[in-house]
């Protein structure tokens, strides 16, 4: 079987008689961690010795990279490894029913939090019994399942939260004095570890709010508090901002009621309450257009305002100030809303192309923060909207990451990772370098290098930022290069003006070191040449006499 090697995609930002700038990520190094079975991942963070933290669940027992047996169902399968993604050791969590891991905490002290969803009574390594004691088993609930490590992931405790219906955690937060925010979703009346009833009046078991619970270093409960509507209401984020308040974000289809001020835009919307450091409301907002808007992330810049990242099914109306790239309101596009620190709007851009975008992750483009930041999803889409590559294989699902200025919601550049990501995640590393990482059912492929283990694996790559330079001014000169992408040869098609004899053609690598010159002419239009490049991406300048150049791109691909 034939595979296409790895492309490293580039974008230029013209700047017309000024140095060209174009940014890349390039890989450093990939690692997969699987077993026989599937694998589904969510969290990964950056431990304080420079390692890495992956986690998610998994069905198996001892095979592959996983050295413990399994305790039923899926249970939580953390990895954790060195900073060259190595693994160091790997742990096995769970009971006779479903566990998910959804975050990951790492304490002051080098301690880790592990933040699921537990359907199990006491169990394997749970110790205390699910709140839904029924029998059926279709209609077991999930609870928040917490469990403290120390840093080689032996278990201290583990503590469970919930109601008598289902409640499942997303996100959590470190707080000042060793304590933790939890939060996610609940479906449950007061009961349990719930003290406030469900905000749907008919306390139907399938409608959800949004659920937070603070503990202390030890898992003990300090106080709980609900947010909701009358529909449902899933929390998917968290952020302790700056000035000591906490942002809760997540999506809703409700209209006014309880602690929703702003009726639903149609569908779900963005969903967006500021509490105090107790919990008390400050102000919500809604953002959304008429059909489905997803929130994943939220971030605050250097004005003191948020960054809210997502996707959108919604055409223009409500917040939506643009349509969708394809009009038909069946795919996404990323979703980006720029708020000030009242929640109110500044600006909304959508990032996509003609099929599936869905963003699920964000990253400041530097440790210090330039003002830039890079989201990341998967796509769907060819090379068109927001999108200058195609996918491999073409119309495949792809890792699709994009830089934009968070100022001025202007996009600097996108990259395709040739990796079939389930979702697609991305953090800055404490080198200014980047993690992303996946579930994935590619195998040596693109980026990838190595062989899936089962049906779905965990896969993790570390990527550097590359920027060169290279002169670019306006200029009338025809210039295009084809195939392209090209496999063998390629012909380079020009037209140079009447008053220019002769130019220069140089070729220069991803990393803008030159690699071949040659000499067009005036009175030649076409230059066929079986000029040998390994595999990857190239930039092709015409420097004329005049000191006029043009700068075009080629794909060297590989078997």
């Amino acid at each position: 079987m034939k595979y296409l090697v790895r492309l490293l995609a580039l974008l230029f930002v013209f700047l017309i008689s000024k140095s060209v700038g174009f940014a890349q990520l390039v890989k450093k190094w990939d690692n997969t961690f699987g077993t026989d079975k599937r694998e589904f991942v969510i969290p990964l963070i950056e431990t304080i010795d420079k390692g890495f933290l992956i986690g998610g669940s998994t069905m198996a027992g001892v095979n592959g990279d996983k050295t413990q047996p399994g305790w039923g169902w899926d249970d939580i399968w953390i990895v954790k490894t060195d900073s060259s993604g190595k693994k160091v050791w790997d742990k096995d969590f769970g009971g006779n029913q479903p566990e998910d891991l959804h975050s990951i905490l790492e304490t002051s002290n080098q301690d880790l939090l592990l933040i699921g969803s537990s359907k199990s009574g006491v169990s394997g390594n749970k110790s205390e019994p699910n709140w839904d004691t029924t029998t059926i088993s279709y209609k077991i609930s999930y609870d928040f399942w917490i469990i403290k490590t120390n840093k080689y992931g032996n278990k201290i405790w583990d503590k469970r939260f919930g109601g008598t219906n289902s409640d499942g955690p997303n996100a959590g937060i470190n707080l000042p004095g060793n304590t933790y925010l939890i939060g996610g979703w609940s479906a449950s009346d007061i009961g349990g570890n719930k003290s406030e009833s469900n905000r749907d009046s008919s306390h139907s078991y399938l409608t959800d709010d949004y659920w937070i619970v603070k503990i202390d270093d030890s898992g003990n409960k300090i106080w709980d508090r609900t947010y909701g509507g009358t529909k449902n209401d899933v929390l998917t984020t968290m952020l302790h901002s700056d000035d000591g308040g906490i942002i809760l974000g997540g999506w809703s289809n409700s209209n006014i009621g309880a602690e929703k001020s702003e009726d639903s835009r149609g569908g779900y919307d963005y969903w967006i309450i500021k509490i105090d450091s107790i919990g008390n409301k400050i102000w919500d907002k809604t953002f959304g257009g008429g059909m489905d808007d997803i929130l994943e992330n939220i971030t605050q810049t250097l004005d003191g305002g948020f960054i809210l990242t997502g996707y959108s099914f919604s055409g223009i109306g409500g917040e939506k100030s643009e349509s969708n790239w394809d009009n038909t309101l069946i795919t996404s596009d990323y979703w980006i809303v720029k708020i000030d620190g009242n929640g109110n709007k500044i600006w909304d851009k959508r990032y996509g192309g003609s099929s599936r975008d869905e963003l699920f992750s964000f990253s400041p483009s530097t440790g210090t923060d330039d003002g830039n930041l890079l989201i990341c999803g998967f796509s769907y889409s060819p090379s068109d909207g927001d999108k200058t590559q195609t996918n491999l294989p073409s119309g495949s699902r792809n890792f699709w990451i994009i830089s934009i200025n968070s100022l001025t919601h202007k996009k600097n550049w996108d990259q395709t990772i040739f990796v079939d990501p389930g979702y697609g995640h991305i953090r800055t590393t404490s080198d200014n370098n980047f993690i992303i990482w996946c579930a994935t059912t590619t195998g040596i492929f693109g980026d990838k290098t190595q062989p899936g283990k089962g049906s779905e694996d965990y896969w993790m790559a570390k990527y550097k930022p590359i920027t060169a330079n290279i002169s670019e001014n306006t200029s009338s000169i025809f210039f295009d290069i084809y195939p392209n992408p090209t496999r063998e040869n390629f012909t380079i098609s020009y037209n140079l003006p009447i008053e220019i004899y002769s130019a220069h053609l140089r070729i220069y690598n991803s990393l803008g070191i030159e690699k071949l010159q040659c000499i067009l002419y005036r009175n030649e239009s076409q230059l066929t040449k079986d000029i040998k490049l390994v595999p990857g991406i190239y930039f092709f300048q015409i420097i004329t006499e005049k000191g006029n150049s043009i700068v075009k791109k080629l794909i060297v691909a590989g078997e």
